[in-house]
């Protein structure tokens, strides 16, 4: 199985993890518990990858204009384009997003603009997470973390 060296969740070097490129081809069934018999990728997803594929769920966006969502929807004014087109990066390599062949026509567009958009595999992975994180506020809800059927503001 292809694995790669991760922080864990207190920086501890060393820890092994399922890369979703390994699982994509069939290696065996990712971590968290997912399936890869529909094409999902391991869950879960960072807060960042959930936000993009959710920005580019039925929106072709170019990077500059994917950085300008994340930010106005999620009040993360601090988000920087390099961690974006890190993050891109990523999952492109991961096959839950790939450029998009067809671009806008407008006269103002720059032809060095890539546009992105998110594959089946990507959508699979969006709606797993989202189910992932559903399941999560129903817990709270449970602990009486959250109140019933409304939000907590």
């Amino acid at each position: 199985m292809e694995t790669m060296e991760a922080k864990g969740a207190h920086g501890a070097k060393g820890a092994k993890r399922t890369t979703r490129a390994a699982v994509a081809e069939g290696a065996s069934d990712p971590p968290g518990g997912g399936s890869t018999d529909d094409g999902r990728a391991a869950v879960p997803l960072t807060d960042l990858a959930f936000n993009i594929l959710l920005s580019l769920k039925g929106a072709e966006l170019h990077g500059y204009a994917l950085l300008k969502e994340l930010r106005s929807r999620t009040g993360r004014q601090r988000l920087r384009t390099g961690t974006v087109y890190a993050a891109l990066a990523r999952l492109q390599d991961e096959g839950l997003v790939e450029e998009a062949e067809d671009r806008p026509a407008t006269e103002s567009e720059d032809d060095r603009r890539r546009y992105y958009r998110v594959t089946k595999m990507g959508d699979a992975a969006a709606r797993a997470e989202a189910a992932r994180l559903s399941e999560l506020v129903g817990l709270a809800r449970a602990k009486d973390l959250l109140p019933e059927g409304g939000s907590n503001r």
